[in-house]
């Protein structure tokens, strides 16, 4: 009797310690940047809490609601061009309504027209990726989509500013 006793008393706490270890994985990949999903931020507002606590995560910092000069961080870099299965159904109007070119990159919590220097070349925000997209992913675009797929998909450190 009391080997069923310690062996059920032995399974529940497996159980217990799986279960805990995955809710602790859960919420370190949750806040560790890997599966954070934010909703677009707009230009005219100052970013909520949230949003500025997702930006922190990314490791961009906020003073009185601004994004701070010249900040360093490390990011997925990734390209797209201008096909519908990329994009939406107006391939060549960025989320910010300007037309794309050269120059432009995609990201879902940095303000329109925050400047970013990626591999020593500035590119500026006026782009969104996908929701499911969190802070630290952000895409080039490229005129062809053999030169987005050249690009591939690499982790850069990359400098963020804003132009005032």
């Amino acid at each position: 009797m009391k080997r069923n006793e310690m062996k059920r008393k032995n399974k529940t706490i497996i159980i217990a310690l799986i279960l805990s270890t995955a809710f602790l994985l859960l919420f370190w990949i949750r806040f560790n940047g890997e599966a954070v999903q934010t909703s677009s931020l707009e230009t005219d507002r100052i970013p909520s809490l949230v949003d500025q606590s997702y930006l922190y995560l990314a490791g961009i910092r906020f003073s009185q609601g601004r994004v701070s000069a010249l900040e360093t961080i490390t990011a997925i870099v990734t390209a797209y061009s201008s096909t519908v299965d990329q994009t939406n159904s107006d391939p060549f109007t960025t989320a910010s309504g300007e037309r794309v070119r050269d120059g432009i990159v995609a990201n879902n919590c940095l303000p329109f027209g925050t400047k970013v220097l990626i591999n020593d070349k500035e590119y500026e925000v006026l782009d969104r990726k996908n929701r499911r997209y969190g802070c630290e992913w952000f895409d080039i675009w490229q005129e062809t989509r053999e030169e987005a797929l050249e690009w591939g998909v690499k982790r850069l450190v990359i400098k963020t500013y804003v132009q005032n």
